[in-house]
């Protein structure tokens, strides 16, 4: 009479199958999450169509300003800040360019020491300033770090958006073409027309999570 084989190693082999298939599941449940994560726009600028009245940022009466409002520890905004010093680079001294690091009003200087702030310090030819208390994000309107803004010398609204394409991917994109094209425009082109707005990427500025995260830091420098 011939051996019967045990059942245990069958289990075995189905549960492993089981197995598999819930993590290639997951994995697959994941992959999808992450590429609608990144395709989903932030809050769009409640941005008004002049300059900011009493914003203590230099408007630049010769030429248009560029405005692009960060939070320093947005890893989405790593690709704003390098499509800036691209777009920067192709554009010279067409645009005054104004990087805003906005930070909790009780943020320590561990606030300011990421490479987000690194980086937009080597930013051809952009000024960066340190918003203490988010005041001057609030005043241009700025919800979703990487928010982007173009005046004409006269303060008026050009473009507001976004300079990437996705969350965290820099490239090819609509706004810095958008932007490139104002700036380039002959008299009576894209500078002298219609605000250009594009959808922009990035985490909240104002997370609620940061008020409890610069108490802990400002007692840890103290």
């Amino acid at each position: 009479m011939p051996a019967r084989s045990s059942p245990a190693p069958r289990r075995r082999q189905a549960g492993l199958a089981a197995a598999l298939l819930v993590w290639g599941g997951v994995t697959a449940g994941g992959a999808v999450f992450l590429a609608r994560y990144d395709a989903t726009a932030g809050a769009f600028a409640r941005a008004a169509d002049r300059w900011p009245e009493g914003s203590t940022i230099d408007l630049d009466p010769r030429r248009p300003t560029l405005v692009t409002i960060v939070h320093p520890r947005c890893a989405c905004s790593r690709a704003t800040i390098r499509e800036l010093s691209r777009l920067m680079s192709r554009l010279g001294d067409r645009v005054a360019a104004r990087i805003v690091v906005a930070v909790p009003g009780a943020a320590g200087d561990d606030w300011l020491r990421t490479d987000l702030v690194e980086s937009a310090r080597a930013v051809p030819g952009a000024a960066v300033l340190v918003d203490a208390g988010r005041i001057e994000a609030a005043r241009f309107g700025a919800l979703t770090s990487g928010q982007t803004f173009l005046y004409s010398p006269a303060g008026r609204l050009l473009f507001t958006g976004g300079i990437t394409s996705a969350r965290g991917h820099d490239g090819d994109n609509d706004g810095a073409q958008r932007i490139a094209a104002i700036l380039t425009s002959a008299p009576g082109g894209p500078l002298d027309g219609a605000i250009a707005v594009t959808p922009v990427f990035g985490c909240e500025i104002h997370d609620p999570d940061d008020a409890v995260s610069a108490r802990r830091a400002h007692r840890m420098t103290r």
